[in-house]
């Protein structure tokens, strides 16, 4: 009876101990989407244009502000860096894009004349 009776505790506290981490996880998952929706709100609101590559030049996310009137061709993100802006001469020398790969910070650059 005793055995019976520490079994049962030992799988009810186990099944317990189960929901919470479950009930964590759901809390953690919202708190995750609640940051990475107040993060894009900041990153679409700023009034710089502001364009993430990757080291293969392929732009990855453009804000809001970096879409304001450049003539897109069939989407930006997955395309190379400077294919995405037409008004842009691909033999610029100084890219941006250069330096901060070479230095690991960022780096900012004049926008399309």
């Amino acid at each position: 009876m005793t055995g019976t009776l520490l079994a049962g505790t030992y799988v009810g506290h186990k099944i317990n101990q189960r929901r919470v981490l479950a009930e964590e996880k759901v809390q953690w998952g919202e708190a995750i989407v609640k940051s990475q929706t107040r993060l894009q709100a900041l990153f679409d609101g700023a009034p710089d244009a502001i364009i993430l590559i990757d080291p293969d030049y392929r732009i990855s996310t453009v804000n809001k502000t970096g879409l304001d009137g450049i003539d897109v061709h069939g989407g930006l993100c997955g395309q190379i860096l400077l294919s995405g802006f037409s008004r842009v001469d691909p033999s610029l020398s100084n890219c941006p894009a250069e330096e901060s790969f070479a230095t690991g910070q960022p780096a900012f650059g004049k926008g399309p004349a």
